[in-house]
């Protein structure tokens, strides 16, 4: 030790030349650096959920969770297999070991529960399959509030949801919050009794008259004119009007109800959405 400082101290031009070379070049490395504020961390954690919406959690557990967990015990570099199994929904998570690539774990767990999904029941909702990805948790949550109506409001909130969706390095913007106006249809089961009509026979004949129907194209002169026959619901009144069920004769058959417009309307009015990060 005596020996290398006598030779430091006897060379001071070798040592100032080793001093200035790290100086410079754990400058450049800092500066050239690749650093980002919320780094993608890759999580080996794939969750399968499949909703069955009405079903207690035993028979969840019975139809769909063991079914589930037996086809994907199987799987190669699975480290941990939870499950819940609740009312409607059976939620499986399986976390892989750390090496495991997630896009390779991701498609070996779709052609598991593809080969499992036959031996579900038929009404059962289809499986949902995810990865825990850090880039899904928004980093930014802006709310929009005011002493205005909640119409006026979600319009605001929409046209900045346009306009943040544009910045540049935005990924997804999700609007949450405000109000969604929906048609109440109040049934009267003896009239549709009296005119020999079902429940079916009122659902199928709004939805197929809430539509807008495309009627191609027209060409006049050097003109080209797209037709479209509008028919969605604007208002209550214009559902009122809606024909149930034609006879061969060409007469409608008509129950009597009564459509009226509502919205779930917040104490006080506000809009968010969250900004994720590419």
């Amino acid at each position: 030790m005596n020996a290398l400082i006598r030779w430091l101290v006897h060379h001071p031009t070798t040592v100032l030349i080793a001093v200035f070379c790290v100086a410079v070049f754990g400058t450049l490395s800092y500066v050239t650096l690749p650093r980002e504020s919320s780094p993608d961390i890759t999580i080996p954690v794939v969750i399968v959920s499949t909703p069955y919406v009405g079903v207690a959690p035993e028979d969840i557990e019975s139809l769909i969770t063991v079914p589930m967990e037996t086809e994907l015990a199987s799987l190669k570099n699975v480290k941990v297999m939870r499950s819940t199994s609740a009312e409607g929904v059976s939620v499986v998570v399986l976390e892989f070991e750390p090496e495991t690539v997630i896009e390779d774990a991701l498609q070996r767990v779709r052609d598991r529960v593809g080969r499992v999904r036959p031996t579900l029941p038929d009404d059962v909702d289809e499986p949902t399959i995810r990865e825990i990805s850090f880039s899904d948790v928004p980093v930014v949550l802006i709310t929009l509030a005011g002493d205005v109506s909640e119409d006026v409001l979600k319009d605001l909130a929409e046209d900045l949801q346009d306009e943040v969706t544009r910045v540049p390095g935005v990924l997804d913007v999700e609007l949450t919050g405000g109000t969604e106006r929906q048609f109440h249809v109040q049934i009267i089961p003896e009239r549709l009794a009296h005119y020999g009509l079902a429940l079916h026979d009122v659902t199928g004949a709004i939805g197929e008259e809430n539509v807008n129907v495309p009627g191609g194209n027209v060409e006049v002169g050097r003109g080209n004119f797209m037709l479209r026959v509008p028919g969605e619901f604007h208002e209550a009144s214009e559902i009122e009007g809606v024909a149930i069920k034609r006879s061969a004769t060409g007469r409608c058959s008509c129950a009597t109800w009564r459509a009226s417009s509502t919205a779930t309307r917040p104490a006080r009015p506000t809009a968010g959405w969250p900004a994720r990060p590419r």
